[in-house]
């Protein structure tokens, strides 16, 4: 399900310090789409689904931070610049 994930990924000390790629993987759209998933199926635990809403707020934090289009590419409208929606709608799916 989730091929690029590995150790270094999810296990405290083996995660390579200054290596933002790592969290960027891991706080990803398709993390927090499986995430949720499982977590609907009962698969993983009662917090999955928060976690999953708490991925997928650093997920578009991260798009829209090193977004550099001034218009929506590939469906991800928080690569675009930084506006005052992407604060609104972050704070309402917390």
């Amino acid at each position: 399900m989730l091929p690029m994930l590995t150790r270094q990924h999810v296990i405290p000390t083996e995660i390579p310090k200054m290596k933002v790629r790592n969290a960027a993987q891991v706080f990803s759209q398709r993390v927090s789409s499986i995430m949720a998933f499982l977590a609907t199926q009962n698969i993983l635990g009662d917090t999955a689904g928060d976690t999953a809403k708490f991925c997928l707020f650093f997920d578009k934090l991260f798009d829209s931070v090193n977004g550099n289009f001034d218009k929506v590419v590939d469906g991800k409208i928080y690569r675009t610049g930084v506006k005052i929606l992407l604060i609104t709608n972050c704070g309402k799916s917390l």
